[in-house]
């Protein structure tokens, strides 16, 4: 006769459908949040946002929590134990993906393991001892996952060393995903941009860019009092031609002076192969006289 599954406590609530196998048995009950709001229920609901998980976060040298190419990363998150009893000993694993390539449990690198101990009713940071040390592809669009699992003390249907949906934060609350950038370079470094001019047009064209580079820096008393949000927007809209300026943002050059400011090279590097539209041909200019009438209407 197959054994009744043991019933979850949650607080002094038992899980519903529970209550038909006894009184409750105090065993984890772990969680990665996909929202702030998130109490544990699966499957997530189809157009979901469950990709900007809160619990997890990347230690890094960028000062704004993103990840930083060529260096050491180390990937934290944070676990809910929900349940009665501690967690222990609590597997941890964590991976990462590149979206471009699809994501699932056959597209995920491995990046390491931690062994944690969860007590019960709070939150635990588990942070991954071995360094993730990213590249630079799909233009910076890298995601992370980290699931948990306690094999031990957690009644689970699949194996015990493993959730029972592995990667697949969409059905599994021991899985949580968060989509994060990683930049190309750290401040010091170089930074290439690269970009890509499209002609809708079945003719040959030439393509003028143009390009300006501006010299920012932000002024140290606001720094202290205003939100992280005001000082990005603060950017984003900054016009060294506004008769007012900003209180928050200027022109470097006229806080330290020309010399002051940072030297920052810039060129324009043509791309090493162009792929033409089909059917496309060249238009040589027309030269028109004084008393000519162009054929264009």
């Amino acid at each position: 006769m197959m054994s009744q599954p043991r019933p979850v406590v949650i607080g002094d609530r038992i899980l519903p459908g529970g209550e038909q196998h006894g009184p409750g048995t105090w065993t984890p009950w772990l969680l990665i949040r996909f929202a702030a709001n998130d109490a544990g229920a699966r499957p997530i609901a189809n157009g979901t946002v469950f990709w900007l998980s809160p619990d997890i976060a990347v230690d890094s040298s960028d000062p704004w929590g993103n990840a930083v190419a060529g260096e050491e990363n180390f990937v934290e998150a944070r676990i809910f134990n929900l349940g009665k009893a501690p967690a222990i000993p609590t597997k941890v694993d964590f991976y990462w993906g590149d979206p471009s390539l699809g994501l699932g449990p056959g597209k995920m690198n491995y990046i390491g393991t931690e062994w944690a101990a969860l007590e019960p009713h709070r939150g635990t940071i588990v942070r991954c001892t071995t360094p993730w040390i990213p590249e630079f592809r799909n233009n910076g669009h890298e995601c992370l996952m980290v699931q948990c699992v306690c094999p031990v003390l957690e009644d689970l249907s699949g194996p015990s060393i493993a959730p029972p949906a592995p990667l697949q934060p969409q059905v599994d609350r021991h899985v949580g995903q968060h989509n994060i950038t990683v930049l190309p370079t750290k401040v010091g470094g170089m930074h290439r941009l690269g970009l890509d001019v499209y002609n809708p047009f079945p003719l040959a064209m030439q393509t003028l860019v143009t390009m300006r580079v501006q010299h920012l820096v932000f002024v140290r008393d606001p720094q202290r009092t205003v939100h992280r949000r005001a000082l990005v927007d603060a950017v984003v809209g900054f016009d060294p031609r506004a008769t007012v300026k900003s209180p928050i943002v200027q022109d470097v050059r006229t806080v330290y002076g020309s010399r002051g400011g940072p030297e920052i090279s810039t060129r324009l590097a043509e791309r090493g192969s162009i792929v033409p539209t089909d059917g496309a041909r060249p238009v040589k200019p027309l030269h028109l006289g004084p008393n000519a009438r162009s054929p264009v209407k």
